[in-house]
């Protein structure tokens, strides 16, 4: 048996672009596409309900900040679409999104879901891309609800990454 020495991690090079494989890429994309639960509840559904709710012709001569109602409720639809795109949220991320005031405005809940509101995942990304529609200052603690959520969530998706590959 003899032994062979390792390379020196200095003369290691570092993968093209970083490690991004364009092949996995373009696979892991057509994937997605070819699913159907993808296509219509990322793209098609969200885009459907700008159509039938965003285009009223009232909203489109409502104020709101610095834009309109119509333009809210895009902004609104295309959140929803990518975090809907990049999870498995289902129906809990359509409660959530409700809970959140992505879909109705929070000044119609009362005062008491007003508050549980600013608690919940997508609060903090809402005001955030609703943030340039308002104008002013944007909220240290939208900032901080999002991120304290992405740790939550990648905690919990370490966690059960570790926890399944420690069976293998």
């Amino acid at each position: 048996m003899t032994a062979r020495s390792l390379p020196s991690s200095d003369a290691r090079q570092p993968p093209a672009l970083g490690g991004l494989n364009p092949t996995v890429l373009g696979l892991e994309i057509r994937r997605l596409l070819r699913n159907r639960r993808t296509m219509i509840f990322a793209l098609i559904a969200p885009s459907l309900f700008f159509l039938l709710f965003g285009l009223n012709k009232a909203y489109a001569h409502q104020s709101a900040g610095h834009s309109n109602v119509s333009a809210f409720i895009l902004v609104s639809m295309a959140l929803y679409g990518a975090v809907l795109a990049t999870t498995a949220g289902g129906a809990i991320l359509m409660l959530l999104s409700f809970a959140g005031g992505l879909f109705i405005p929070l000044s119609q809940y009362p005062h008491v879901l007003q508050t549980l509101a600013k608690f919940t995942p997508l609060y903090g990304l809402k005001q955030l891309v609703h943030a340039p529609l308002i104008g002013g200052s944007v909220d240290v603690v939208w900032a901080v609800n999002a991120v304290a959520w992405l740790v939550i969530f990648a905690s919990g998706a370490v966690w059960r990454f570790r926890k399944d590959t420690a069976r293998v």
